[in-house]
């Protein structure tokens, strides 16, 4: 499972967010489902992992909004969020591994 969220985190980064979805589900939606894991947690884990490269750059479509929009650059942001990233990164990790939380077992 952890090659799966590393494959959705460095596919985030890449791709659009709407295109990584429409290209990753197809494709590790089978694998999942024969590993037993719900298909509804796997889409919360799909969404939160692409979300995360949202603001990852090179693509970073909402840190290029915030930089627009304080006028300050790019770089400057990018450094504010990485105590932010890393905690996205620490939800996704108990989003995958302590499905309890989300309110079911797994089953």
């Amino acid at each position: 499972m952890l090659l799966i969220v590393g494959i959705i985190l460095l596919t985030g980064v890449f791709i659009e967010t709407a295109s990584a979805l429409i290209i990753l589900t197809p494709v590790l939606l089978p694998l999942v489902l024969q590993l037993g894991i719900d298909p509804i947690h796997f889409g919360l884990i799909i969404v939160v992992g692409l979300s995360i490269g949202m603001i990852t750059p090179p693509v970073a479509i909402n840190l290029y909004v915030a930089s627009s929009i304080t006028q300050l650059p790019l770089e400057r942001i990018t450094r504010a969020i990485i105590p932010y990233m890393l905690g996205l990164i620490g939800v996704l990790l108990l989003v995958v591994y302590v499905p309890i939380l989300l309110g079911w077992s797994g089953n």
